[in-house]
């Protein structure tokens, strides 16, 4: 386990989580989860925006360890997807520069 987090995918995938979580929360959220808590033992069958594991596990009693652990599987779906295109559109753009300046060359020689 202390390996793993420090690994740096472990460390990359950690920082993408907090800029999705900042990215995609309210600012009253809080204050919400609050009043919600007073209220309902398990308000948020179906929590908004992008929520880290730990978030939803530490953080939020209002969260059930069940859709904690479905929406951190959506959640990693998606950042697999998202990666798995960034790569395809990263390899697309490297071939299409080498075979722009390839060209280019051919032409100023």
């Amino acid at each position: 386990m202390r390996h793993s987090v420090t690994a740096p995918i472990y460390l990359f995938k950690k920082a993408l989580d907090d800029l999705l979580y900042t990215i995609t929360s309210r600012k009253d959220s809080l204050a919400l989860v609050t009043r919600s808590l007073a209220t309902v033992p398990f308000p948020s069958p179906n929590p908004a925006g992008w929520l880290p594991l730990y978030t939803m596990v530490t953080f939020r009693p209002d969260i059930s360890y069940a859709t904690a652990r479905k929406k951190a599987a959506k959640q990693s779906a998606i950042l697999s997807l998202a990666g798995h295109l960034g790569t395809v559109v990263l390899v697309a753009t490297a071939l299409g520069v080498m075979f722009h300046s390839a060209h280019w060359l051919r032409r100023r020689l």
